[in-house]
Order: structure tokens, then C-alpha cells, then sequence
């Protein structure tokens, strides 16, 4: 059985269907371990979930998007400042009023944050290199922008190993897009701001254009952006079409609900 297993974050798993759900189509088996706001420790922490899991090994397939080199990653088990227990889902750090002074005085540097993203990343990679997984890692963000965010501390070697790391895609997604005439998000009617994610299609044409035998019919896009919500984003959770190509939670990742209050239902979910 042909078994796909995507991480990431919303450029991953979101209220519409991403390149992951689209990738997911070509496998018989499809995990989707995206979650919106996290960066790249919750990435090699559900990775390793994964592994030990489902058992991973030679014909499975990991598909990873990076990430911001700019989040705090934190699972907890009581309600959090989200308003939920589980991956807190933070985003990026910095946005005013996010966290307090004394978070960024004593508990968190973009350096940190650098060095946790590469050995996160680096890890996951080198454990699926060496139990023969199908290993794809997707750009999200522009690293070279990394170079102007570090005033204070000579980071070039963690920058230049990252780089390395990425050998289908050295632009990123959102490089990409903007090169593109058709960028523009979804505008929700209970909303002013427009949705600043990339919509159904460009998704599939990021796929198209990095890895085309993942990517799906023009014609199926369009069946997709038809169905598409516009009242708010979540109303998109609610488009049976939009489930069907969900792929199946595990791990942390699973409700409270699903879990019983008590994790007993920890590792697996449908």
C-alpha cells in the first residue's frame, strides 16, 4: 500500500484543499500533518510520531513544507492563549501583542529559532534517507531574507546549511507566487482583510511547476475553486468535497474530543 505522509503548516493543511491534499489523490493511504502557526519544532516532533506510529519505512513517502524561521512551537495540555489545548499554532512571533517582553528577553532569539529549524529539519530528513522514505522537502518562505534578520550575531553557517537542505525548490512557495500575474487570496465576506494564503489554484500550479507528477487537472482545479466558500474561511471545513481529500490526523494532532478528555485515543484518528 502506497502511504503519504505531509507536515507543514496552513501552507499545508488549511480551510481549502492544498498542494498536500492534491498530492494526496496519487496515494492509496494519505496523512496530512499540517497545522496553521507552527514552525519546524512541531514538524520534527509529529515527524517522529509518524515513524513511530505508523511504522515508516522503504515505499512510504514524507512530504514536507517548511516553514517561518520565526515561530514558537508549544503543545499544551490545558487551554492555551489560542483559546484550545494541543499545538498552540502561534505563528509568527513578533506580530505586537503576541507574547511578552520578557519571552523575547530570557526564552527566545531568531538565532535560537535558526538552529532549531535546521536540526529539525536536517533530522527529519536524514532519518528518512536512512530507512529508505520517499523524502520531498518544499520551500515555504524565502531564506535569503534570513540574512537581514540576525543585526547582532554572525549566522551565515546556519543559513548556508539550511540552503543546502532544500534541493527541489530554492526559491520557496511565496517567491514563486509573487512572481506570478494571478497572486491574490480569497475575500470573505465577515472580513475586510483578504486572505493572504494561496488559493486552490495556485497551489496546484506550485505543484505543476516543482513536482508536476503530484499535481492534478486543471479541469479538477477549477471543479474545486467552484465549491469554494466565501461567507467565511472556516464555512470551507463544512464542503463535503473539501473532506473527502482530507487526510487523516494522528498523534498530538488529534482533538481533544477524539481523545476522550484523556488521550486514550493518542495515536490514532480517522
Amino acid at each position: 500500500m502506497s502511504r503519504l505522509i505531509t507536515i507543514g503548516c496552513s501552507l499545508t493543511e488549511y480551510v481549502y484543499p492544498t498542494w498536500a491534499d492534491m498530492a494526496g489523490t496519487h496515494f492509496e493511504e494519505y496523512y496530512n500533518l499540517g497545522n496553521a502557526g507552527s514552525g519546524h519544532g512541531f514538524m520534527h516532533v509529529i515527524f517522529n510520531e509518524a515513524d513511530t506510529i505508523l511504522n515508516l519505512g522503504e515505499g512510504d513517502t514524507v512530504m514536507l513544507m517548511s516553514s517561518s524561521f520565526v515561530r514558537h512551537d508549544v503543545w499544551l495540555p490545558h487551554e492555551g492563549k489560542l483559546g484550545s489545548w494541543g499545538w498552540q499554532g502561534n505563528g509568527n512571533v513578533w506580530q505586537e501583542g503576541k507574547f511578552s517582553e520578557d519571552f523575547f528577553k530570557y526564552t527566545y532569539s531568531n538565532a535560537y529559532c535558526l538552529m532549531q529549524s535546521y536540526a529539525s529539519l536536517k533530522s527529519i530528513k536524514e532519518i528518512c534517507k536512512s530507512k529508505g522514505i520517499n523524502f520531498y522537502l518544499f520551500k515555504g518562505f524565502d531564506t535569503n531574507k534570513l540574512r537581514q534578520n540576525y543585526e547582532s550575531i554572525e549566522i551565515d553557517f546556519y543559513i548556508d546549511a539550511l540552503e543546502n537542505l532544500f534541493e527541489l525548490d530554492k526559491k520557496g512557495f511565496y517567491t514563486y507566487l509573487h512572481e506570478q500575474p494571478f497572486f491574490s487570496g480569497y475575500s470573505y465576506e465577515d472580513t475586510d482583510v483578504v486572505d493572504a494564503h494561496p488559493t486552490i489554484t495556485m497551489h496546484n500550479e506550485y505543484l505543476k511547476n516543482i513536482c508536476p507528477e503530484f499535481s492534478i487537472s486543471d479541469d479538477y482545479t477549477q471543479e474545486l475553486e467552484n465549491k469554494l466558500v466565501l461567507t467565511s474561511q472556516e464555512d470551507n471545513r463544512k464542503v463535503e468535497e473539501f473532506n473527502k481529500l482530507r487526510g487523516k490526523r494522528i498523534g498530538s494532532l488529534i482533538s481533544k474530543q477524539m481523545s476522550n478528555d484523556n488521550m486514550y485515543n493518542f495515536k490514532y484518528s480517522n
